[in-house]
């Protein structure tokens, strides 16, 4: 593998972090920069998904932080980039990415149904017409592949996603399948996480995990608020 190469920065500016940063912002609605987004936080589960994960439901730190300063113009993704966000929930980073670069589409995927509804209501009619959704839980290699091999990302996204070490595993495949899509086109995707730090061992299990997936971190962008914008590229040794 490459000798890795990371460049730094810190940047502030952005909403306050919660009074608990490991808990989600649980509001039904949220302000971030110019964009009023709705989430679905404190609604029952239907009663057939009753004991899924309903973290999706409400907005996370993290996915803020980055909304806010990609808004601010603190963090810069390509302008034309084609995005797939993973485990999206309402939408936040992936609406944002949207909303600062008219050249951006974007598919925000999760795997559960009512997180997507959400994210559509989001979305706006400024948008729609670059915005789009799709069901992927993580884990589900096939429809990982059908999914990014259709839509072909320049970058993979996904903000507050490491909270949980049971899921882990999957996520890091499902990441890894959607970074590998666009080898048949020579170019493999960026990663880009958003994570804030939680207990230590989770970060060090998170990140560990990563590496071991064949991903080297490239640049890193403190946000504030212990949130970090991690950008990896995937070494495309570990794909033959």
């Amino acid at each position: 593998m490459a000798e890795q190469i990371v460049m730094q920065r810190k940047v502030e500016g952005g909403p306050p972090a919660p009074a608990n940063p490991l808990m989600p912002v649980a509001a039904g609605r949220i302000t971030v920069g110019n964009l009023e987004l709705s989430t679905i936080a404190g609604a029952a589960p239907p009663p057939e998904r009753d004991g899924v994960d309903t973290s999706g439901s409400a907005a996370w730190n993290g996915g803020c932080k980055f909304a806010a300063a990609l808004l601010e113009h603190l963090v810069f993704l390509p302008p034309d980039c084609r995005v797939l966000e993973v485990g999206c929930g309402c939408g936040v980073a992936g609406i944002a990415v949207a909303e600062r670069y008219g050249a951006a589409t974007v598919l925000l995927t999760d795997g559960q149904p009512r997180c997507l509804d959400a994210a559509a209501a989001n979305f706006g009619d400024a948008h729609r017409p670059r915005c789009s959704t799709a069901l992927l839980e993580w884990g589900d290699e096939a429809a990982a592949t059908a999914v990014a091999t259709a839509f072909n990302p320049t970058i993979v996204l996904g903000a507050d996603v490491g909270y949980d070490p049971g899921s882990h595993a999957k996520l890091i495949a499902t990441l890894k399948t959607c970074v590998s899509a666009g080898k048949v086109a020579g170019e493999l995707a960026d990663l880009v996480l958003i994570e804030e730090a939680r207990f230590r061992d989770v970060s060090s299990w998170l990140w560990d995990s990563i590496k071991q997936a064949g991903f080297m971190l490239v640049e890193r962008v403190d946000l504030g608020g212990k949130v970090a914008y991690l950008r990896f590229k995937l070494d495309d040794q570990v794909l033959v």
